[in-house]
């Protein structure tokens, strides 16, 4: 609707199409390549959660990419939740 705003999610996953345990060298595959670029800020460490080689994107903050296989403890945990905070207009119609 007119005056509305979307965002998507802003979780990029390692930088190769892939998306996870990307390599310098495609020895398990073309798609672990790493792409060129990294996307890492200044001093960012992604090696840690599997993305030794960088991000699709620029993450929101540094903890914040991947796939959820954070340390390897399960696949989908992430040590940190995003939440959607919707603020609704007071003077809507009913």
């Amino acid at each position: 609707p007119v005056g509305s705003q979307w965002r998507k999610n802003p979780v990029p996953m390692c930088n190769c199409d892939q998306g996870a345990y990307c390599m310098e060298t495609a020895l398990k595959g073309k798609q672990y390549k790493a792409y060129d670029k990294t996307y890492l800020h200044e001093g960012q460490d992604t090696s840690e959660w599997a993305c030794p080689t960088g991000l699709m994107f620029e993450s929101s903050w540094d903890e914040g990419y991947g796939d959820g296989s954070h340390g390897n403890v399960d696949y989908g945990y992430f040590p940190w939740e995003l939440v959607d905070k919707v603020q609704i207009p007071h003077d809507l119609d009913e």
